[in-house]
């Protein structure tokens, strides 16, 4: 069996983009739960929803720096969701 992918260039790049790294943006969305869970385990009660909110932006925003995926972030649409 085979699946394949068309894309319509260049007006489709960020879509291509978006499928192509769709592993390191399923790895991220794990990293991020797992980031979560042992945050809230850790500090329990002593830091304020905005502050844990900061730490899992912080955390987010390293990630998406380490796999490299960056670039393509600005150019996500909200439609790519839908």
């Amino acid at each position: 069996m085979k699946a394949i992918l068309e894309f319509n260039l260049p007006e489709e790049q960020s879509k291509l983009n978006l499928a192509v790294n769709s592993k390191q943006w399923h790895q991220l969305a794990y990293d991020i739960e797992c980031f979560i869970s042992i945050t809230k385990k850790e500090n329990n009660e002593e830091k304020s929803y905005n502050d844990a909110l900061e730490d899992v932006r912080w955390f987010l925003r390293a990630k998406i720096k380490d796999f490299d995926i960056a670039h393509q972030y600005d150019e996500i649409e909200e439609t790519d969701f839908l």
